[in-house]
């Protein structure tokens, strides 16, 4: 009896792990959009459903989801953008971005929250200008910060360069290969 056990927790486990297995590939099989400083290991991975905010050689500036990327394009909020088309990509410095909105709000509430006080409380002047001076100061300092809040990397195959990592096992012909597929009279599939 006990031999059964301990056969069938090792049989299950197995097994459990072979699913675990395929279903992972499965998941996570899918191409990375990688802005890479050559000569560097400074990099920044895009996958679908991340935010991207681009802008294009026409001048086109594009933000928004990314629903898909393809070996030679990108679909952003349901656009199709060619990776060679893409001039700058704007990433945001999440850190300056924090301050920037803390300065912003706080500023701003600083000086509602003192002004909501003295009205309550029937004291003259209801915006004091040492509350006004504190809380300017920190909406600038909010807006200044906002200002450089976004990184903008050039791309020009020197300083920075976009490659697509296709990470698939299981190839979809119409979706992720570089070469157009006939489709009923169609000459691209894109």
């Amino acid at each position: 009896m006990f031999n059964f056990i301990a056969n069938f927790k090792i049989l299950s486990t197995l097994l459990l792990l072979i699913i675990f297995g395929f279903s992972n590939n499965y998941a996570f099989s899918q191409c990375v959009l990688l802005l890479e400083k050559p000569g560097t290991i400074n990099n920044i991975k895009f996958r679908a459903g991340n935010r991207i905010e681009i802008k294009t050689k026409n001048g086109e500036r594009i933000s928004g989801v990314i629903n898909q990327i393809r070996d030679t394009a990108i679909i952003v909020n349901y656009n199709l953008v060619m990776i060679s088309e893409i001039k700058n990509i704007y990433t945001r410095r999440t850190m300056i971005s924090a301050f920037s909105h803390l300065g912003i709000k706080g500023g701003l509430g600083y000086v509602a929250i003192d002004g909501f006080n003295n009205l309550i409380n029937n004291e003259d002047p209801v915006f004091r200008n040492s509350t006004l001076k504190t809380g300017g100061i920190m909406f600038a300092a909010g807006i200044l910060l906002k200002s450089i809040s976004n990184r903008k990397r050039h791309i020009d195959n020197e300083k920075w360069r976009l490659k697509v990592l296709n990470f698939n096992l299981l190839k979809d012909p119409g979706i992720y290969n570089s070469t157009p597929q006939q489709n009923q009279g169609n000459t691209e599939q894109y």
